[in-house]
């Protein structure tokens, strides 16, 4: 990258040059700051929430790839007992003449009814789980498909927030709004969100209202809207959209962070249900066995 600097790049061109992988806020940070000559502020603007999102989405991929392998390899170990231990032990107590216990038939007979007909109904959930495990794999090396329609819907408040701030860094700078989000539309690295922004950029230049247009890309909501004609209105308009931008970002952090309180234990406990019903089952018989042979 610094070669490419010395040769005279700008340094978006330096960051393909030397192949770096950046985020969406730190790829819209530079190419804006290029073309605003506001380079520095720019890449301030973005890099502390950015950074504390891209933590907590790094801690929310890293608990499900622990669960993913969980889950894996307890199915591979429960797998094994209901093709090798559950008949031998279900041969055993026939032989001996005793009579299994409640949950020893439970696990029995939900390990029959698995091994004939249960992994059609799990195979899809693998296979789902399996994606899944790929995209946090990918997120982590760099590589998140974010330009497919799905995965931007679940990130579409944190594209709001960048557009915001992207504006609010344009329009200090004394730049008209329609050409503001023409210019963000320009540097937005997400093809979905860049579209958007160019059909509400082509409204907003044909006569139609600002915010109705953004509104209608869904990047803003209409409190967001509300707040921005208010602000616009008393002439601080730049400020507003950074306290909304900042609004946006703590509430995708929070939403984020409250899901994976919320999911994580109750995984986990599923987990420790389907492991304590099978260390139960499996073990309450050896006790009657015992107890019938003395």
């Amino acid at each position: 990258m610094a070669e490419a600097i010395e040769r005279g790049e700008p340094l978006s061109a330096a960051v393909r040059s030397a192949r770096l992988r950046m985020g969406a806020a730190q790829k819209l940070a530079v190419r804006l700051g290029e073309r605003l000559e506001q380079l520095g502020p720019a890449m301030r603007q973005q890099l502390r929430d950015s950074q504390q999102l891209d933590g907590v989405l790094r801690d929310v991929v890293a608990r499900f790839l622990y669960v993913c392998f969980v889950v894996f390899v307890m199915s591979g170990v429960t797998t094994f007992i209901m093709l090798r231990i559950v008949p031998v032990m279900q041969k055993m107590f026939q032989e001996f003449g005793l009579n299994l216990p409640a949950m020893t038939r439970l696990v029995i007979n939900a390990s029959n009814w698995y091994v004939m007909n249960g992994w059609w109904v799990t195979a899809p959930l693998v296979l789902f789980v399996s994606g899944l495990a790929v995209l946090g794999f990918l997120h982590f090396v760099g590589w998140f498909p974010r330009d497919l329609p799905l995965i931007w819907h679940l990130f579409k408040r944190y594209d709001g927030a960048l557009v915001m701030r992207g504006l609010a860094l344009a329009i200090a700078r004394g730049m008209p709004l329609p050409q503001a989000i023409q210019l963000v539309a320009d540097c937005y690295p997400i093809t979905n969100v860049a579209s958007r922004l160019r059909l509400a950029a082509e409204r907003t230049m044909g006569g139609s209202d600002w915010r109705q247009s953004l509104l209608e890309t869904g990047l803003i909501r209409q409190a967001d809207a509300a707040v921005l004609g208010a602000a616009e209105r008393v002439g601080n308009l730049p400020w507003a959209l950074e306290e909304m931008a900042d609004s946006a970002m703590r509430r995708q952090i929070y939403r984020v962070q409250a899901a994976l309180q919320v999911v994580f234990p109750v995984v986990l406990l599923g987990i420790g249900g389907v492991v304590g019903m099978f260390v139960v089952g499996l073990f309450v018989p050896l006790i009657s066995l015992i107890q019938g042979m003395t």
